[in-house]
Order: structure tokens, then C-alpha cells, then sequence
């Protein structure tokens, strides 16, 4: 969760919204709250998988996830915790529905009747890794890009705002692009 911006951050770059990722499956029916949970597998031990799960992300004017940086650590047993994540996959029609967990596995999860997200059999769970990865290795190429950063402080400059007597900055000839 390297990724992750705090929402004052993200609020200077436009308006948040919540971010709808295009999960992969052929049956997936997806609508995001902002209640929901994003869950990261964060460790994989001999009997325990840990997660990280933090409210729902948002995300702001030039394509950056933004979280609360208020998540909570749960542990559950990898038997338990696989048994139900190959279940959902395959349910919703995602490839690869009983591949193992693996470090980084990001899910969509709504608690359903577990208000206190202790016992994942009773959460609605949606496997989100795919656009998860491509939303961080987007930012990832913003934060090493110092043309993709001007590029970026010109989208928030032009969405707070009238437009520069300079007029907009623009990468220097020959700088790799990227949609962001």
C-alpha cells in the first residue's frame, strides 16, 4: 500500500470520486460503497494469511487512489480465507479461479452481516488485483517521471482554476507519455 495518498493530497489534485476498477469475469457484477473495503493481502504465513483492509478508495482528478491511511490488520487462516476467495472467483467468472493468494492480491469486500470484519466467509469479496496493479504502476510512473509530474501539476492547476497568463507546461520534446 506504498501507492497510497492521503485525501488532503489527493483533494489539491480535483474532485474524489470512488474508484470502479474493471475487474476481470465474465459474471461480475461490481457497484462500489463507500463503506466497502479494500483488501490487501499483505503477508503470507505458514497457516495465517494477513490483510490489510482499508475503506474503499477514492479517487481524484488525475487518476490517483486515495485512502483514509486508517486500515486494520486481520489475520485469518489461509485454508479458510482460500476455500472462500476460490469460491468467489469462480462465481464471478475470474480467471485463474483457484490460484493460489499471493502478496498484493487486492479484493473489493462488503461485510454483509459482519459489521466488524472478523469472519470472511460472510463477506461479499471480488478479486480487483489486475486494476489494482495497473492503478499502482501508474502512479508508480507519475512519481518517477519528472515530465509525467509537470503533466500532473498542469491537470490540477487547470481544475482549480483559470487557466495561466504562461499557458499550460508541457513535457519536454522526446519525454515518454503515459495516460494516467
Amino acid at each position: 500500500m506504498s501507492e497510497q495518498r492521503s485525501a488532503a493530497r489527493g483533494e489539491a489534485h480535483g474532485a474524489l470520486r470512488l474508484w470502479t476498477p474493471a475487474p476481470e469475469g465474465d459474471r461480475v457484477r461490481f457497484a462500489p460503497d463507500p463503506d466497502d473495503r479494500y483488501a490487501v493481502v499483505d503477508d503470507l504465513e505458514a497457516a495465517h494469511v494477513i490483510l490489510v483492509l482499508d475503506r474503499w478508495p477514492q479517487v481524484d482528478g488525475v487518476g490517483h487512489l486515495v485512502f483514509t491511511e486508517h486500515p486494520q490488520v486481520r489475520s485469518f487462516r489461509v485454508s479458510t480465507f482460500q476455500r472462500h476467495v476460490d469460491a468467489r472467483r469462480a462465481q464471478a467468472g475470474q480467471p485463474a479461479p483457484d490460484r493460489a493468494l499471493r502478496v498484493g492480491d487486492v479484493f473489493w469486500v462488503r461485510a454483509g452481516d459482519d459489521p466488524r470484519w472478523n469472519d470472511p466467509r460472510r463477506w461479499q469479496l471480488l478479486d480487483v488485483t489486475a486494476s489494482a496493479r495497473r492503478a499502482a504502476h501508474a502512479a508508480q510512473v507519475v512519481a518517477v517521471n519528472p515530465a509525467m509530474r509537470l503533466r500532473e501539476a498542469d491537470v490540477a492547476h487547470e481544475s482549480s482554476g483559470p487557466p495561466s497568463p504562461e499557458g499550460p507546461r508541457r513535457p519536454p520534446a522526446g519525454a515518454a507519455a503515459s495516460t494516467v
